[in-house]
């Protein structure tokens, strides 16, 4: 699946639509996901400037894959180191992203304490059922609302509810919200991506 977000940046060696997620963490229209943190990356990443007042309300799309990375991005920023395996781990299409990683990462200077906030607009995808409020599926089972809050239909009290958390908007309906970042929906992407892998993998099998 994808979601819809407006860009924020340009990339400044492509010219491609970005979109600033989490500070110092982005996407853009070419399926990447890459964080331009000096502390973390040895060659900051790819540069990124602010986008022009003219190009505004340019939308392009992120995937479940493109999420997942961008979430391991936040968890390196946070100060998880089993997150900067999981990004070497993966094959993207990003090219060599794991050799810009700094071999050296100094993580007492993580996390960061005075973390600006980053807004970007989101297409909503659902209202919310309880609430009534816009939300946008940003990844399989997990939404954000309007609100800042993100919520999962794997949640226990979500799936013991009858019908659905949720009600699904047309797809031509051209509803579109403000999300502070994206950090909050950390916890609830690794735990669907987790289950994910698991159901791709199948039962374990015995060695005797």
């Amino acid at each position: 699946m994808v979601f819809e977000v407006k860009a924020t940046h340009r990339v400044t060696s492509t010219g491609e639509a970005a979109c600033e997620i989490h500070p110092d963490v982005f996407v853009d229209e070419c399926g990447r996901a890459f964080t331009t943190d000096e502390a973390v990356v040895a060659d900051a990443g790819i540069a990124v400037v602010t986008r022009l007042p003219e190009e505004d309300e340019y939308v392009f799309v992120v995937d479940d894959e493109v999420t997942e990375l961008a979430v391991n991005w936040i968890e390196v920023l946070s100060g998880d180191p089993m997150a900067v395996w999981l990004i070497e781990q993966r094959h993207t299409g990003q090219g060599d992203s794991s050799a810009r990683i700094r071999p050296d990462i100094d993580w007492a200077l993580l996390p960061r304490r005075d973390e600006r906030t980053v807004q970007f607009e989101l297409r909503a995808t659902h209202r919310a059922k309880s609430s009534r409020e816009l939300a946008c599926e940003i990844y399989p089972d997990v939404f954000v609302v309007e609100r800042g809050a993100v919520f999962s239909r794997r949640a226990g009290m979500a799936s013991q509810q009858p019908g659905d958390i949720v009600d699904p908007l047309t797809d031509c309906a051209q509803d579109w919200f403000i999300v502070r970042g994206l950090k909050k929906a950390v916890n609830w992407v690794t735990t669907v991506a987790r289950i994910r892998a698991e159901r791709r993998a199948g039962p374990a099998r015995e060695v005797w």
